[in-house]
């Protein structure tokens, strides 16, 4: 099926994504092909540079840095230098720490679930995560990050167990 519409969609894989594909690579090779069909760009350590109105945009996607082919320099190299706004995307919010300070102005990630399920003292966090991020206390929404503005996306989905509780499921819509 392909998506209608007259604004792209861009997106580059999470965890989830290859583990679901961990021993199949034709699997994971028909699947973006699939999704490339649907009329989604996917951007694995590559920039689209686009035009909006006056404005120029840089938009990056970053591969997963456990699981994919992560390679934040070749993906940061192909960043529009003469953008008026410089924006990137990956899956897991810890890459952020290997990024250059001021390297992009916006990434968007997602990762934590927004805690998936809220437990008190945020043990959720504390026992079941390990990035560095999260052990820091920054866990979703907006914070500012290696002179980066980094917003956590808390997703619609789950992990383990197919309940939320307390961390409501969210889209992030940025309008440029």
């Amino acid at each position: 099926n392909e998506i209608k519409g007259n604004h792209p969609i861009y997106a580059c894989f999470g965890n989830h994504d290859y583990k679901a594909f961990r021993d199949d690579k034709e699997g994971l090779i028909q699947y973006t092909k699939e999704i490339e069909q649907s009329g989604i760009q996917l951007l694995h350590n590559k920039t689209i540079c686009m035009e909006k109105g006056s404005k120029k945009y840089s938009i990056t996607g970053i591969a997963d840095m456990k699981y994919g082919d992560w390679n934040i320099e070749e993906a940061l190299a192909t960043r529009c230098k003469d953008a008026d706004t410089i924006l990137a995307f990956t899956h897991n919010p810890d890459a952020v720490l290997s990024m250059p300070p001021k390297s992009v102005e916006y990434l968007f990630t997602g990762h934590f679930h927004g805690g998936q399920v809220w437990l008190p003292f945020n043990l959720e966090f504390l026992t079941l995560r390990k990035e560095k991020l999260c052990r820091m206390g920054i866990r979703r929404n907006l914070h500012k990050v290696n002179d980066i503005n980094i917003y956590i996306n808390r997703g619609l989905g789950n992990v383990c167990l197919p309940i939320r509780f307390l961390s409501r499921p969210e889209i992030t819509v940025f309008l440029i």
